[in-house]
């Protein structure tokens, strides 16, 4: 569900998720930004919808269930700010990056040119009631009760670990590229140490051949000179 602000397009809020998703932002900072962006998040939807009783069943696919942040927070107060959002585009080094149009907005914003999201205290959230009908801790929870009465011993040991899936599956690639290239290195040294002791015997056996070729040629020149130094040319053997 979206309904951007006045001046933003949804292409330029595509635009702004691959850069957010690009440099490696958490969901909360991605959905702070998009918060900010919209009509209906960060609790506008509640605001829209006053004087009516809002009653919202939330189904979170954040770990711990934050209301502010599943869905970006339709009916939840917001704790983030427009100065929150640059100060997240500003880490990141996107602020050049972004749409003018949403850059353009999140800066007036910051300087009270446009209304902030609701916060806790506003009076329209007591007539707003947020339940979370399923999200991972109940799901855990389910799936343990059922495993035990299956019969499997069971250990939660739990249900809020995360971390940045596109990091990870960086420095996995790069592990499994620095493992390939170890194991290309250990090849290439077991063929080059496997070379050397070839050419070490090549030369080895060269060197044999010629020690023995000279010891031939010696007894030869020896047999040669004591027959000509004797006269006897065909008598005397060395």
């Amino acid at each position: 569900m979206e309904w951007l602000v006045e001046g933003v397009s949804l292409d330029a809020l595509r635009a702004l998720t691959t850069e957010l998703l690009r440099c490696g932002a958490t969901i909360n900072e991605i959905n702070a930004l998009r918060k900010h962006i919209s009509r209906v998040k960060g609790g506008q939807l509640a605001r829209l919808a006053q004087p009516a009783r809002v009653v919202a069943l939330i189904l979170s696919d954040v770990l711990g269930s934050p209301l502010d942040v599943i869905a970006s927070g339709l009916t939840a107060p917001d704790s983030t700010t427009f100065a929150d959002c640059l100060r997240i585009l500003d880490r990141y080094g996107l602020r050049e990056k972004i749409p003018a149009s949403i850059r353009a907005h999140l800066e007036r914003g910051a300087r009270g040119e446009s209304p902030e999201t609701p916060k806790a205290d506003d009076p329209l959230f007591a007539r707003v009631t947020n339940v979370i009908i399923a999200d991972n801790q109940i799901a855990c929870d389910a799936a343990a009760q059922e495993a035990k009465a299956r019969g499997y011993t069971v250990e939660l040991v739990g249900t809020d670990l995360q971390g940045g899936e596109r990091v990870e599956r960086a420095e996995r690639v790069e592990r499994g590229e620095r493992a390939e290239r170890a194991k290309r290195a250990k090849r290439a040294e077991r063929v080059e140490r496997a070379e050397r002791a070839k050419r070490a015997e090549r030369v080895e056996r060269a060197e044999r051949a010629k020690r023995a070729s000279r010891a031939v040629g010696w007894r030869a020149v020896n047999r040669r000179l004591f027959c000509v130094e004797t006269g006897k040319v065909d008598a005397r053997k060395n």
